[in-house]
């Protein structure tokens, strides 16, 4: 009987062993099996969310079928989402065969707790969601890496005040743009003009913004220097209201807002053949897609394909000659863009300057004797000392030859 007994003692030690040795791979694999579950869900989620915002833009841009394909379908966001459905629905074909090895009450417990997951999986992007929606939705998001809001006590877009960040442009040209508490690049200034000094505001896209260059060549940086040496001007302020992706009429609608209210003595406008006839601008972009969904296009990374998509919508402009080469609905637009600015320069008595970058033809004759217009020497983009290569934006010798251009225009 004894013998017996320590056999069957025996026989049941050894079985619990074999046991544990095989429950380890089996809990390694339900643990592997879930990460990737988890990992599926969470992945393809902010893929689906990030579809649904492509969705929304394309609907509410109105674009074709070609442009819906190109932006929803044929796109990075919904490749992680089909990628996320495949290896999800395989890891649960796994989960069956996984599940089936357990008992009734673990099974039940199992269930319980990926129920536990699941609410959390949901719950996480619709918190994110609300925060997105709630939180700031003054903000837009900036195709060039930095974002805009609305600002609505001045009635003009501007970047987010008080913020640094990167610019990259040309062969390895990086420099770091910060922003003042108006929400433009450069130093602090105040909204009323100091007594005694003479008040430039330089308006435009990232031309006049100085992409690409230290805070020190910039245009504005390097114009109040000159203009500060001119006999007869004694103190000179040159704010930089630049904003990367600028149009016409950006520009126009900018000074409309902020001329008088700064009592500028000049407004220089920075004008580049091509872009600045894009009919889309930041304001239009905010009416058409809202605000909030404008945030959410910066959170899918899809604000930026859809400015290119709009770039290439629209017929290339950027060697045009004069206004006969415009078609009729853009040159009616640049004509009223024009009369608006003539009519703000009148009423707030500044001087108004044209820096057309690339050359304007006639565009401006019809303006008279009450603009000036100044284009600089014929290919100084190809030269490597002048504009950055592979870029075209102007290095900090190229804005020193605009400044002292425009500082003898600007002569008393």
């Amino acid at each position: 009987m004894e013998a017996g007994r320590l056999a069957a003692e025996s026989v049941a030690g050894g079985d619990g062993a074999g046991m544990g040795r095989t429950r380890r791979p089996w809990v390694a694999s339900g643990v592997i099996l879930g990460l990737l579950w988890a990992l599926c869900w969470v992945y393809g989620t902010h893929a689906l969310l990030c579809v649904g915002v492509r969705v929304a833009l394309a609907w509410t841009r109105g674009q074709s079928a070609e442009e819906w394909v190109r932006f929803v379908l044929v796109s990075w966001d919904f490749l992680r989402l089909a990628v996320s459905v495949a290896v999800g629905t395989l890891v649960g074909f796994s989960f069956r065969w996984w599940v089936g090895l357990l008992v009734d009450a673990r099974r039940r417990l199992f269930a319980r707790m990926w129920v536990g997951v699941a609410l959390a999986g949901v719950a996480i992007p619709v918190v994110l969601l609300v925060d997105l929606a709630c939180r700031g939705p003054e903000i837009v998001a900036e195709e060039g890496g930095r974002l805009r809001r609305l600002d609505e006590g001045l009635g003009v877009v501007t970047y987010l005040p008080g913020v640094c960040s990167p610019s990259c442009l040309g062969e390895n040209r990086c420099v770091e743009i910060c922003t003042n508490s108006h929400g433009f690049r450069g130093k602090e200034f105040q909204l009323e003009k100091p007594a005694g000094t003479y008040r430039v505001l330089l308006v435009g896209d990232s031309f006049i913004m100085g992409a690409g260059a230290v805070e020190e060549e910039t245009l504005s940086e390097q114009l109040e220097s000159q203009i500060k040496e001119l006999p007869g001007r004694g103190r000179a302020e040159v704010l930089n209201l630049g904003i990367e992706g600028f149009n016409f009429h950006s520009s126009v609608r900018l000074v409309e807002g902020m001329a008088e209210r700064l009592s500028a003595d000049a407004v220089v406008v920075g004008f580049l053949s091509g872009d600045d006839f894009r009919p889309e601008d930041p304001w239009e972009r905010l009416e058409s897609c809202g605000l909030r969904l404008l945030i959410l296009a910066a959170f899918a990374g899809a604000e930026r394909e859809l400015y290119e998509l709009e770039y290439r919508r629209h017929p290339d402009l950027s060697d045009v000659a004069g206004r006969g080469a415009l078609p009729p609905e853009i040159r009616a637009r640049f004509d009223d863009d024009l009369e608006r600015l003539l009519a703000v320069s009148d009423r707030a008595r500044f001087r108004l300057v044209v820096l057309a970058w690339f050359g304007a033809g006639d565009l401006f004759d019809s303006a008279g004797g009450r603009t000036d217009v100044i284009v600089p020497q014929t290919g100084w983009q190809d030269d490597p000392h002048l504009a950055l290569p592979g870029d075209g934006h102007p290095t900090g010798r190229g804005y020193l030859l605009f400044a002292r251009m425009l500082s003898e225009c600007l002569r008393p």
